[in-house]
C-alpha cells in the first residue's frame, strides 16, 4: 500500500488525531496557558453538518484563520502548537466538505471543452483568494487542499522550535507531488534527502511530541527509497526463473544502485544506510517476500 504526498503531508499528524464534533456554528476551545496559570478561551467557528449552502464552507474557512491568526497573538508557544493541532483538524473537516461540494467540478478538471474550462477557472480564482489550490493526485483524481506554506506561514513565529521546522519540511515537500498512478513522482535522490532531513528532525528533537508522527511516514519513506513503488521498482525481477516458490530479485537498477551508493557515502551512520546495506546484501541470496519482510522488520524496530 503506497500513500501520496498530501497524505504523507497529513497523516504524519492527522492520522492519530479525531476530528471534533459539534453541531453548533461556533464552540470555544479551552487552552491551558501554562504562563499564566489560567484557562484563555479560544473562540473558533465550526462546521454545521447541517448546512447545504457549500459558500458557507469557505466563509466557515476564511473565519477559522481570521481567528487563528488573531488568537496567536496572546497564547504562548506551548499553547500556539496545541492551537495548530486543533486548526488543523478543524480545517481538514472544512476542506473535506468544500472536496464534497464541489466534486462536480472536480470531475470537469481534465475536460477540454469552454464550459468545463470556464467552470475551472472560476472555481481556482476563488480557491487561490483564500489559499487552497487544486491538487493533482493521479489516475485522473484532483483534490482541493491548502497551499504548500499555508500552515507554516501561519504559525512559524509563534510555535516552538521542533514545530517551526516540523512545518517549514512539510511546506517544502507539499510543494511537489509525492506519488501518482502507482509510481514515485519525485526522483529518488529528492526521496533520500527527505528522509535524512526527517532523521536528522528526530536527532535534534528526540523529546518532541511530533516524533512519533514523524516515525510514521518516515518508515514509508524508507520503504519506497529501499524498494520503490509498482511502476517505479529499484529492482528487476527475474522473470526468467520465476515459478510460485521462487521468486527472486535480479539486480538493482543502474540508477537506484548510484543513489545508494551516494546516500551511503554521505550518511554513513544513517539508519536507513544500514536499511540499503541490508538490501545489497541479501537480495541475490533470498526470495523476494523474504527480503522484503527482512527489511520491513528492520525499519519497524525503530
Amino acid at each position: 500500500m503506497r500513500i501520496n504526498s498530501r497524505l504523507l503531508a497529513l497523516l504524519y499528524f492527522f492520522l492519530t488525531l479525531t476530528f471534533c464534533s459539534c453541531d453548533e456554528k461556533k464552540k470555544n476551545i479551552s487552552i491551558e496557558t501554562k504562563q499564566l496559570g489560567k484557562k484563555e478561551t479560544i473562540k473558533t467557528s465550526n462546521v454545521n453538518e447541517n448546512d447545504n449552502n457549500k459558500n458557507d464552507y469557505y466563509e466557515n474557512f476564511k473565519i477559522e484563520k481570521e481567528n487563528t491568526i488573531e488568537n496567536l497573538k496572546n497564547i504562548s508557544k506551548s499553547d500556539a502548537n496545541n492551537l495548530y493541532v486543533n486548526y488543523c483538524k478543524i480545517n481538514a473537516k472544512i476542506i473535506n466538505k468544500i472536496n464534497e461540494n464541489e466534486q462536480i467540478a472536480l470531475e470537469k478538471f481534465y475536460y477540454d471543452d469552454a464550459n468545463s474550462k470556464n467552470i475551472i477557472r472560476k472555481l481556482n480564482t476563488k480557491l487561490l483568494n483564500i489559499q487552497l489550490r487544486f491538487e493533482e493526485i493521479g489516475e485522473g483524481y484532483v483534490e482541493i487542499t491548502t497551499i504548500p506554506d499555508f500552515y507554516y506561514n501561519i504559525f512559524k513565529n509563534y510555535v516552538t522550535e521542533d514545530y517551526n521546522e516540523y512545518l517549514y519540511l512539510i511546506s517544502e515537500e507539499n510543494k511537489s507531488l509525492y506519488s501518482a498512478d502507482a509510481g514515485l513522482a519525485i526522483t529518488f535522490k529528492e526521496l533520500g534527502d527527505r528522509i535524512i532531513s526527517w532523521e536528522n528532525f528526530i536527532k535534534k528533537y528526540p523529546k518532541s511530541e511530533l516524533v512519533k508522527e514523524v516515525k510514521l511516514f518516515l518508515k514509508n519513506y524508507q520503504y519506497d527509497y529501499i524498494f520503490g513503488l509498482d511502476n517505479t521498482l529499484t529492482f528487476e525481477r527475474d522473470f526468467k526463473n520465476q515459478t510460485e516458490t521462487n521468486k527472486k530479485i535480479l539486480y538493482i537498477n543502474d540508477e537506484n544502485n548510484e543513489e545508494f551508493k551516494r546516500y551511503l557515502k554521505l550518511y554513513p551512520n544513517s539508519p536507513t544506510s544500514k536499511l540499503i546495506n541490508l538490501f545489497i546484501e541479501n537480495y541475490k541470496d533470498k526470495q523476494e517476500e523474504e527480503v522484503f519482510k527482512l527489511i520491513r522488520n528492520e525499519i519497524n524496530k525503530n
